[in-house]
């Protein structure tokens, strides 16, 4: 919260817009506001500015003189708490074209193998998908455009590659709002276990339903019940 504090009295000096952070404080926001006020509002030491017990680190000890926790409730006070677009944040990475991706490690291989010995066509790797604000922009680790144009396209995700990411609750969280905001809007989402790889029966079933959605019920049944493509 001190950080917070400090990036509202010294807005130009946040590195806030380049963090992976970002989309985490914008979703707690109203816990943010609150934890912020009780910084400012409720310091143990009751300074005439600011201290080490409230706002004073030594990783903005460069701006002490500046900081003052009665002129930052006043702020708080002032803006409230609903957040208020002003401008797209630039890029700080170059822009990358998608259009020629490829799987980005060896299970996406694996699947991607074993994906065209089953006869589905070669699938996009790495397509992102812009869900606009406050989602942004998801990447399918695999993606079909629908034949049949009922739907707007089938995204495959490969789920467990890293404990890191997949094993955070919040990752998780997160990973469920966006695959249900791709449903709601018409996409077809498939998510495989990288685990199931090594199962036969598990990926004969996945490969059955998004068979079903992308070929056709004959030839996903085809594909199920004539497993020859696992190795």
């Amino acid at each position: 919260m001190v950080a917070i504090a400090h990036f509202w009295t010294h807005p130009t000096k946040s590195h806030c817009s380049r963090s992976g952070l970002l989309d985490q404080i914008r979703s707690r926001w109203l816990e943010v506001i609150a934890a912020a006020i009780e910084v400012v509002e409720h310091c143990p030491s009751a300074c005439e500015t600011a201290c080490i017990d409230c706002l004073h680190t030594f990783r903005n000890a460069h701006y002490h003189r500046h900081l003052n926790r009665h002129e930052a409730a006043k702020k708080l006070d002032k803006w409230g708490s609903m957040l208020k677009f002003n401008y797209e944040i630039p890029s700080g990475l170059p822009v990358v074209d998608h259009t020629d991706e490829q799987p980005v490690n060896d299970k996406e291989s694996i699947l991607q193998d074993m994906l065209i010995r089953a006869g589905f066509p070669n699938p996009i790797a790495q397509h992102p998908i812009d869900l606009g604000r406050p989602l942004g922009t998801t990447t399918p680790d695999f993606f079909y455009e629908d034949p049949s144009e009922r739907s707007e396209g089938i995204c495959i995700y490969l789920d467990g590659m890293s404990r890191h990411l997949h094993g955070d609750p919040e990752r998780q969280q997160r990973d469920r709002i966006i695959r249900e905001e791709l449903r709601n809007i018409g996409f077809e989402v498939f998510e495989i276990p990288v685990g199931n790889l090594d199962d036969r029966l598990a990926m004969a079933s996945h490969f059955f339903r998004i068979a079903r959605v992308l070929l056709g019920k004959a030839k996903a049944t085809e594909i199920r019940d004539r497993p020859e493509w696992f190795e």
